[in-house]
């Protein structure tokens, strides 16, 4: 019965399985993680990093197969992407 370390849905957004993997997600980290510095900041884009990052390994632990690994900052530059969208639409939720 695996259960996993509190540390690991930390790490896991820092491991890449080849080099393809990490230079691929320093890309988008890139280009998503300047808009949403440009708008936000540097404080900005780390707790969207990390937040988006960390909900990402969890819903993969949740939704995923149970044998399966769960690795990269894919869930967490999807975040950034979706905050830049949102902030170049100026989203604005008390308009909800």
């Amino acid at each position: 019965n695996f259960k996993p370390q509190w540390y690991q849905f930390i790490t896991s957004i820092f491991c890449h399985a080849n080099w393809q993997h990490l230079s691929g997600n320093l890309f988008l980290l890139f280009v998503f993680g300047k808009l949403v510095e440009e708008e936000e900041g540097v404080v900005g884009v780390v707790l969207t990093y990390f937040i988006c990052g960390i909900c990402g390994a969890a819903a993969s632990m949740a939704f995923g197969p149970k044998q399966a690994l769960s690795l990269g900052a894919s869930g967490a530059v999807f975040g950034l992407f979706v905050v830049s969208v949102l902030v170049r639409l100026s989203f604005n939720p008390k308009k909800l």
